[in-house]
C-alpha cells in the first residue's frame, strides 16, 4: 500500500477553470456516458460551494463529492488504472471518513468488483427503493446505495434523497 502521498481536499469552486477540463477528461476515461453530466453541467457542479475534490498529491487518484450538512455524497472516485490495487482508493475513502459525517455513494448493481471494494472498506448496501438521479440524457443504470459502516436510518435516507433532489443540486 502506498502511503507516501498526501490527500488534499478543496472546494472545487476555488480551483482554476483549467483544472475542470482535466478532471472531466479523467472522468470520461473511467465512467460511462450515463454516469456523467455533460461538461457544462459538470462545470456548474464544480462551481458550487458544496462540491469538493479530494486528491492524492500525485493527482493520479481523486474523489469528487458533495459536502452536505450531515452527509457526504461521493459522486466519483477515480484511480489511474495502472495504480489500482495499491491502496489509493482506500486512502481517499479513509480521508473522507475523517470528516465524521455519514458517507453515501452509488455502485452499479452489475459491478461486483467495485461493490466488493466498497464492502471491504466498510460500506453497507442499503435496502431501500433508490433511483439514481439521471445525470445525462442516456438511460440511467441501476444502482445500489451504499453507506459507510451501517445502513442509513429511514430519516437519514429521507434527508439524503431530499437533499440530492433539491433544485440547487440539479445540473
Amino acid at each position: 500500500m502506498d502511503t507516501s502521498t498526501q490527500i488534499s481536499t478543496v472546494a472545487t469552486c476555488t480551483l482554476e477553470k483549467a483544472h475542470y477540463s482535466r478532471l472531466y477528461e479523467a472522468l470520461m476515461k473511467e465512467f460511462s456516458r450515463s454516469e456523467l453530466r455533460c461538461f457544462e453541467s459538470q462545470v456548474s457542479a464544480f462551481m458550487h460551494e458544496n462540491y469538493r475534490v479530494s486528491l492524492l498529491e500525485d493527482a493520479q487518484a481523486f474523489a469528487l463529492w458533495w459536502d452536505f450538512a450531515s452527509i457526504i455524497f461521493v459522486e466519483y472516485v477515480v484511480v489511474a488504472k495502472y495504480l489500482r490495487h495499491c491502496g489509493r482508493g482506500s486512502r481517499l475513502l479513509n480521508g473522507l471518513k475523517q470528516f465524521g459525517k455519514i458517507i453515501v455513494l452509488e455502485v452499479e448493481t452489475n459491478n461486483r468488483g467495485l461493490l466488493g471494494f466498497y464492502k471491504a472498506n466498510g460500506f453497507k448496501i442499503n435496502n431501500v427503493d433508490y433511483k439514481a438521479i439521471p445525470l445525462s440524457d442516456f438511460a440511467a443504470d441501476e444502482y445500489y446505495l451504499l453507506s459507510f459502516h451501517r445502513e442509513l436510518s429511514s430519516l437519514e435516507f429521507e434527508e439524503f434523497t431530499r437533499t440530492i433532489n433539491a433544485p440547487e443540486y440539479q445540473f
